[in-house]
């Protein structure tokens, strides 16, 4: 449901429905301005396109290679364009994706292959990215800066570093 803008209580009281889309997506990211959002079908491992207007609709996005099983997602902008940083357990690898061609194989701009299975993928200043990975009960933490690939150029990785601790751990990015 959707809240309209209020200019005394910041949002209105009632609100809108935009339709329905599958309970079962996870990993959501959406655009600023609300009119698209993206999220993973985890036990299919398809990422979904869905457009937050009256009626919402519900789309798969191709250009994710099929062997790819994403827990997370994350949405950029850098170099004036949009990215999906959209990483895959399964193959090892944080796929790169254009936001405005996700309907296509031509959609892939990069994948980045990683030394350890991808849990999370948040997102940093200026294009970078960075992604959570674990091996066993180990976590670690790799910095991935996409600006690059807007300039045709590959994506720069960095070394990845160790997450110290054991259990629950509480990672906070400057």
């Amino acid at each position: 449901e959707a809240f309209a803008e209020d200019a005394t209580d910041g949002l209105g009281a009632a609100a809108t429905s935009l339709g329905t889309i599958p309970a079962s997506l996870t990993g959501f990211a959406a655009s600023p301005d609300g009119t698209t959002a993206y999220a993973i079908d985890l036990a299919a491992g398809i990422l979904k396109v869905v457009a937050l207007a009256a009626p919402s609709t519900v789309t798969d996005a191709v250009a994710l290679p099929s062997t790819a099983r994403p827990p997370a997602l994350a949405r950029l902008e850098t170099g004036g364009k949009t990215l999906l940083a959209v990483a895959s357990r399964t193959d090892r690898a944080l796929y790169v994706l254009a936001a405005d061609d996700l309907t296509a194989s031509s959609g892939l701009l990069a994948t980045i292959s990683l030394d350890r299975a991808p849990e999370f993928v948040g997102v940093g200043p200026e294009g970078v990215v960075h992604v959570v990975t674990e091996a066993g009960t180990a976590l670690f933490l790799q910095a991935v800066d996409l600006a690059p690939l807007v300039a045709g150029q590959p994506a720069i990785l960095a070394g990845e570093r160790a997450i110290p601790g054991d259990g629950f751990r509480l990672v906070g990015l400057l």
